[in-house]
C-alpha cells in the first residue's frame, strides 16, 4: 500500500456503503449480524479484526498483519488492471499515480470507517484506551485483511466484487491528483521514469514488543539512504524522504509528480 495521504475525493469512493457485516452476509449465503455468525463461511474474518496489541497481550492467537500483507497484494494487482482498462490513454507513470490514490492508507481508512469496520476490532487494553478503534493507519490494515478473507475464503471473483462494490464503484469519476504524494510513491515514480529497478528496503527492528523501533535502508546505485520510525512503514517513508532529497537536492518539500 501506498502509505500516504489521499489525493482523491472521498465523496466518490465507497459512497453509502453499508456495514461489514452486511456486505460480507450478501457474499456468502448467511444472514448473521456479527462476525462470529459469518465465521462458519469466513473463518478467517475473527484473524483479520485482531489488531497486533490483542496478540501481544493473549499469546495463541493470530494477529491480522500476514492478512494485511495478503490484502494489500491483492488490492495493488486489481486496481493496477483495473486502471490500465478504464484509462487506456494513461502512461506508466500516471497509472502508478492513480493507484497509489487509491491505494493507500487515507482512502483504505475512509473505507473503513465507512463500512463500522472499527466497531468489529479486537484490540488489546492499551491499544483500546488510546482510542485505536479510529486509528487510521490501524482501520486501513484491517480493510486489507478483509480483502484478504474474503479472497481465500469465497475466492478470487467474491474478492474482486468486494473491491468493486467498496473502493471501485466509482473509478470513472476519480480525479486523479498528480502532486503530493508520499514519498515512497514519489520515489518509486521517480525510478520507473529513469528505467532504474524500483526501491527495495532492508529492514531491522530494536527495542522491546511494546515500543520497537524500526530502520529501513534503501540501496540506489552506490548510494544507502536510511530512516528510523515506531513502525516498518514510518521508517520505510522516512527512507524514502531522504533518497529523495539526497537525489534531487531537496529538503523536505518534494514534488516529482508535477513532472509527470
Amino acid at each position: 500500500m501506498a502509505k500516504g495521504r489521499a489525493n482523491v475525493d472521498l465523496s466518490t469512493v465507497g459512497i453509502d456503503l453499508p456495514n461489514i457485516v452486511v456486505v460480507l452476509s450478501s457474499l456468502t449465503k448467511s444472514r448473521g449480524g456479527s462476525p462470529s455468525e459469518l465465521s462458519h463461511e469466513l473463518p478467517h474474518l475473527r484473524e483479520a479484526l485482531t489488531h497486533r496489541s490483542y496478540t501481544l497481550e493473549n499469546q495463541g492467537f493470530p494477529d491480522n498483519e500476514r492478512l494485511e500483507f495478503l490484502g494489500d497484494s491483492i488490492l495493488a494487482a486489481y486496481v493496477s488492471r483495473r486502471l490500465f482498462m478504464e484509462f487506456p490513454d494513461f502512461d506508466e507513470g500516471r497509472l502508478t499515480i492513480g493507484r497509489a490514490n487509491l491505494v493507500n492508507t487515507d482512502v483504505l481508512a475512509q473505507l473503513a470507517r465507512q463500512l463500522n469496520i472499527g466497531d468489529y476490532l479486537t484490540l488489546g487494553v492499551g491499544e483500546e484506551s488510546s482510542g485505536g478503534r479510529s486509528k487510521r493507519t490501524i482501520l486501513a490494515g484491517a480493510f486489507e485483511a478483509v480483502v484478504a478473507t474474503v479472497f481465500l475464503d469465497l475466492g478470487d471473483e467474491s474478492a474482486m466484487e468486494f473491491v468493486d462494490r467498496c473502493l471501485l464503484v466509482n473509478i470513472g469519476k476519480i480525479e486523479i491528483v498528480e502532486s503530493r504524494l508520499d514519498p515512497k510513491s514519489e520515489l518509486q515514480i521517480y525510478q520507473a521514469r529513469l528505467g532504474n529497478p524500483l526501491p527495495k528496503y532492508h529492514i531491522t527492528a530494536s527495542g522491546p514488543d511494546h515500543m520497537p523501533s524500526f530502520i529501513a535502508e534503501i540501496t540506489i546505485g552506490t548510494r544507502v539512504f536510511s530512516g528510523e520510525g515506531p513502525s516498518k512503514k514510518e521508517a520505510e517513508q522516512r527512507a524514502a524522504l531522504e533518497a529523495l532529497s539526497g537525489l534531487l537536492g531537496k529538503d523536505g518539500d518534494v514534488s516529482l509528480a508535477n513532472d509527470v
